[in-house]
């Protein structure tokens, strides 16, 4: 099948929106007239008041076992670091991730403002000279530069010897393919070969942390020495991975598009509402995605380098495809993504970073869920809260991160997809949340495995492989592999229940809304527990069975706290009417959450 088959998204039912609707009404498909829309009503506003007691009630809960008076407070805090606001003050800063971000945040800056500013100045300079030149002489400077920059970054936070290390792993695949592609019959070998070695690079650093030089020969040893700032090179190979998979298959889906590829392509730039022809030459994100490049210039060992070392997206990402990438490195990326829209975006970003900064000041669930203090200490209200707000810190600090470098692509010109649609707790269907989630992850897996394996024609068994692969790419641990498999078992109800109850025949019935939401609570519920399982802090902020879910769930969920559960039951079901109604709103302004 080919690359630029129609998309479907990665969890969801074969054939349906990509809109994140739990065949409920509106679906994306079947959008609302305004005069249906049911927004308003006095039984939303009973479900917004028990939504809204039950987090008012939460934040209570949360600050209350956060305080410095609870007796548990002696045994994890050590675990806080002092506030730089006030002495009186302390921080959550025991996550490993955020606390690397924040506290490089000082470097960060700096280098962001000297990096966009010198690449916008040079952009500048050869998009207003009146020399006649070529379209490679306008955007190589650009290239150039960003391959320089990103070396000097590289030699000096990895070391030389880090720096070479990388270029090994990337020369040899970048190589290997060239050398294929050379041959219409080792040609065929491009995609399993690129794969096969992908994989054995990710298991090999996964489980060797790396390679020696000295392991070659023992002169070379004296390479091993140079290190930088962090010697843990391989770190980032994971996004290293993605982006090599990207360049190897675009170029081979370059080399072998078929007719048939190429009319729909066609057929989308001539309708598209965003694509313009010449001169303005503007393409939308999927038009830059799937058009070929057939330039002598664009896959170059520097073109490939540019692109894998991209400092903006290399640490964190969002994930780019090569295609989009060098198109935009030709063509401006303000062009789709307005330079208006830039202050607006760099204000979010402030202002999320500033939320996570209050949440980490005055709530310690990281801290106290690496404790273990819960264990014994808490009660079941406690602990539900303690594993709801553990996922919300995850859900906030990516948000913040992804946010950051997706800020400085913009601002240098390159335009990404936000990782981040909605926010965790707007999620009622588990494969709109998983839409939602890492968005740019999600096309990619789209692109490069979902669409080549056969789309939706072959769904269950290209559910099962997608979860597969991003359990082991996030960490080859066993618990995250029976995440992932959990993943695909609680999106199996939803599938169902959407062939069973389809919106059509279903939406006359007046309490079909009703059972939507009994349908979406049992979905929270689901995606809460497999969660807490792979990212939840609940078992020390690893994901263990036997110190997370295990332990929580029984806690929480027994017949001694009926009480609880019924009002877990109630502030889901509520949300999930909330949420419903939000999506008719959307749905009556235009906006679309397609992805």
């Amino acid at each position: 099948m080919s690359q630029s088959q129609r998309y479907d998204p990665v969890p969801a039912v074969a054939g349906s929106s990509h809109n994140d609707q739990y065949h409920i009404p509106p679906p994306s498909h079947h959008r609302p007239n305004p005069q249906k829309a049911t927004m308003f009503t006095s039984e939303l506003y009973l479900h917004a008041i028990g939504s809204f007691t039950c987090i008012l009630l939460m934040l209570r809960c949360m600050f209350a076992f956060s305080s410095s008076t609870r007796p548990e407070f002696v045994q994890y805090s050590f675990l806080l670091s002092p506030s730089p606001f006030s002495a009186s003050l302390f921080v959550d800063n025991s996550d490993s991730q955020y606390s690397s971000f924040r506290s490089n945040l000082k470097i960060l800056i700096p280098l962001l403002i000297f990096h966009v500013s010198v690449s916008n100045a040079i952009q500048y300079a050869f998009s207003r000279s009146s020399k006649p030149f070529t379209l490679w002489k306008k955007y190589s400077p650009r290239l150039l530069f960003n391959l320089a920059f990103s070396v000097i970054f590289f030699v000096i936070y990895n070391g030389l010897s880090g720096f070479l290390k990388l270029l090994i792993v990337f020369g040899f695949n970048y190589f290997g393919c060239m050398q294929l592609m050379k041959n219409s019959r080792t040609k065929l070998l491009v995609p399993i070969l690129s794969w096969g070695f992908g994989l054995a690079v990710l298991v090999y650093t996964n489980y060797y942390r790396g390679f020696q030089f000295a392991w070659i020969h023992p002169s070379l040893g004296l390479l091993d020495a140079s290190k930088g700032i962090n010697a843990s090179w391989f770190d980032p190979l994971r996004f290293g991975f993605l982006r090599m998979i990207s360049f190897n298959m675009d170029y081979y889906w370059s080399q072998t598009q078929t007719p048939d590829s190429n009319r729909r392509l066609k057929e989308h730039n001539e309708s598209c509402k965003d694509c313009k022809p010449p001169p303005h030459q503007i393409q939308c994100q999927k038009s830059r995605v799937e058009t070929p490049l057939y330039g002598l210039n664009d896959y170059t060992f520097t073109a490939y380098l540019t692109y894998l070392l991209y400092i903006p997206l290399y640490l964190a990402g969002p994930i780019i495809s090569f295609n989009d990438f060098s198109s935009q490195l030709k063509t401006r990326v303000q062009a789709t993504y307005p330079f208006k829209k830039l202050i607006p975006y760099l204000v979010r970003w402030v202002s999320t970073t500033i939320l996570m900064e209050l949440f980490i000041h005055t709530s310690y669930v990281i801290a106290i869920a690496k404790s273990g203090v819960w264990k014994t200490s808490f009660t079941p209200f406690e602990v539900s809260t303690l594993g709801y707000f553990n996922l919300k810190h995850i859900w906030l600090k990516l948000l913040v991160i992804w946010r950051f470098f997706r800020l400085w692509g913009l601002l240098e010109g390159i335009e990404t997809v936000e990782n981040m649609n909605r926010c965790m707790t707007n999620n009622y269907s588990t494969s709109g949340f998983w839409r939602s989630w890492h968005r740019s992850f999600n096309r990619w897996i789209i692109r490069y495995i979902y669409v080549p394996m056969g789309g939706g024609k072959n769904y269950l068994l290209n559910l099962g492989v997608t979860f597969t692969f991003v359990a082991l790419w996030h960490d080859l641990n066993l618990n995250l592999l029976v995440w992932g498999w959990l993943i695909c078992l609680s999106i199996i109800p939803e599938t169902l229940a959407m062939k069973l109850y389809p919106h059509k025949k279903m939406e006359s019935w007046p309490y079909y809304k009703h059972m939507c939401g009994l349908g979406a609570t049992a979905n929270i519920f689901l995606m809460i527990a497999v969660n807490i399982i792979g990212f939840g802090a609940a078992g020390g902020h690893k994901p263990s069975a036997d110190g997370g879910i295990m332990q929580m769930l029984p806690l929480v969920f027994n017949i001694n706290n009926l009480t609880l559960f019924i009002g877990i039951f109630i502030f889901f079901f509520c949300s999930s009417q909330l949420m419903f109604a939000y999506r008719e709103w959307e749905a009556k302004k235009g906006i679309s959450t397609r992805d």
